[in-house]
């Protein structure tokens, strides 16, 4: 057998013994990966990506049929630490964010275009990372966020960001002060309580 197994890209040097499947093999590395507060991300059956929902398909193949295995996987640290990240970029943002509409109203559409990125790229990064927080429940289950769980603060927010967005279009300064000062800066300000909650 040439299977050739790799994490994150770095070829593991195993020996399979009892391993005959390729559920068997997802099920050593789930197990591994558990020990390590660790959790499989993604998965590639000779470099072919396996969607969630073709797992269960291919969890039956012979090894035999197999030449190479590539899991992606990510810790409880790499969310604290990408966390982190977040953290630094919105506690800066809540500040800039404020200015806007005064950046615009300068002339200085670049520098305000620039913290409207770099908002707009944080909250995407955030929300992703959200996303897998689901897979260390007991770190991340009791997060809130204004008193409201992930899911329901941003279902809030979102007609906030569609208005702000609406507003950068048609150059409404005053709106795009209004909502920045009172809805937008509150509101990163939460999610920054949120992340130092966990010890970030």
């Amino acid at each position: 057998m040439n299977l050739e197994i790799f994490i994150n890209n770095s070829k593991l040097d195993v020996s399979l013994d009892t391993e005959q499947t390729v559920g068997d093999v997802f099920t050593s590395i789930t197990l591994e990966c558990e020990k390590n507060n660790a959790a499989i991300i993604g998965v590639k059956v000779n470099n072919q990506v396996v969607s969630a929902d073709q797992i269960e398909s291919v969890r039956n193949k012979s090894l035999n049929e197999i030449f190479r295995l590539d899991f992606e996987t990510v810790t409880q640290e790499d969310i604290k630490t990408a966390l982190a990240e977040c953290l630094n970029k919105f506690s800066q943002l809540a500040e800039e964010i404020e200015n806007t509409s005064v950046k615009l109203q300068s002339g200085k559409d670049k520098e305000a275009a620039s913290v409207i990125y770099v908002f707009a790229d944080t909250v995407e990064q955030f929300c992703h990372l959200v996303s897998m927080t689901a897979l260390f429940p007991t770190l991340f289950q009791t997060c809130r966020i204004n008193g409201m769980n992930i899911k329901d603060f941003f279902s809030d927010f979102s007609p906030v960001l569609k208005e702000f967005e609406e507003a950068l279009a048609n150059k409404d300064t005053v709106m795009i002060g209004d909502l920045a000062e009172y809805e937008i800066k509150p509101r990163i300000e939460a999610i920054c309580s949120m992340i130092r909650s966990i010890g970030i």
